[in-house]
């Protein structure tokens, strides 16, 4: 099955126990895309860049990881985002962006390059996307999007959707809900998290509410409580030491999908997500070592 991610993907800093910063690289799609890619999917990256020395060194490792880039749209005097993590003792992080001009803010300002991504989307068989995805274009190219897997979902496509809130990518909540709701109408698999929903809706009737909107299976990330999908509830396997959450979620969402779209009953596809999440969570930064992931 060949797989299109549609997202942002921008330069990372972290700092070590020195205080120096290492250079590095993500994005929720894009990681959820790299490890998509480790478990063997075929696996395109839909994204934007600039014409800069750091675009050219993003592009080179984006294609380290064997990604599909030939649809990138590069903007001549662009730059890419930047994000810096910073990390408690427990491993939760905090980040702190650069992204108002991001390349990817202006990834479907062009009729000819909406024309070729409608092509290429067609050539594939499934579609990952998210809410940060959705909230960095403007409002009516994320009603092309929408009507555009809308229409191809109509012939075969299948699509996954991830909401990731993030309220300061929005003007209000209001709007974050609007937008996610339409997006969640034309998912297959809707992948949200508890802590967005109630942050968005305030209650934990997720389920039952995404399916009301169209979305015929619902995986409910939990964190350390597991996850519900469509309301049966999974444990975590076995408890980690999380070193790092960065990709946490990513990495669960490649390996469920990976394994649903093989054929995998959900059970099966839980416990594989769980797998990659809990090795995820044990290694610092939002990318492991593919030897951990595939032996």
């Amino acid at each position: 099955m060949r797989l299109a991610a549609i997202g942002e993907c921008m330069l990372e800093m972290r700092a070590d126990a020195s205080g120096s910063f290492r250079l590095s690289y993500g994005g929720d799609v894009f990681n959820t895309a790299v490890y998509a890619r480790y478990l063997g999917m075929d696996v395109s990256f839909v994204s934007a860049l600039g014409d800069d020395y750091y675009s050219d060194w993003l592009r080179e490792r984006w294609q380290s990881h064997d990604l599909d880039c030939s649809c990138l749209r590069v903007l001549p005097g662009a730059a890419p985002a930047l994000y810096i993590i910073r990390n408690d003792a427990a491993g939760e992080r905090t980040f702190h962006y650069w992204r108002d001009a991001s390349p990817f803010r202006r990834l479907l300002d062009d009729s000819g390059y909406c024309a070729t991504l409608e092509a290429f989307l067609a050539d594939h068989e499934a579609v990952y996307w998210s809410g940060i995805t959705l909230a960095l274009l403007p409002e009516d190219r994320r009603r092309w999007l929408l009507d555009l897997l809308a229409a191809l979902r109509a012939r075969g496509l299948r699509v996954a959707f991830d909401s990731n809130y993030r309220p300061r990518l929005w003007q209000s909540v209001d709007e974050a809900r609007r937008w996610l709701e339409a997006a969640w109408a034309v998912a297959d698999i809707a992948l949200p998290s508890g802590d967005d929903e109630r942050l968005l809706h305030g209650d934990d009737d997720v389920t039952s509410r995404l399916q009301a909107l169209g979305a015929p299976e619902v995986v409910l990330k939990l964190g350390s409580a597991g996850c519900v999908v469509d309301h049966v509830s999974y444990a975590l396997q076995t408890p980690v030491k999380v070193v790092d959450a960065t990709a946490a979620g990513d990495s669960f969402n490649a390996a469920y999908l990976a394994a649903r779209w093989r054929g995998s009953a959900q059970p099966e596809a839980v416990a594989a997500a769980q797998r990659l999440s809990a090795i995820v969570v044990q290694h610092p930064g939002a990318l492991v070592d593919r030897a951990l992931v595939v032996p």
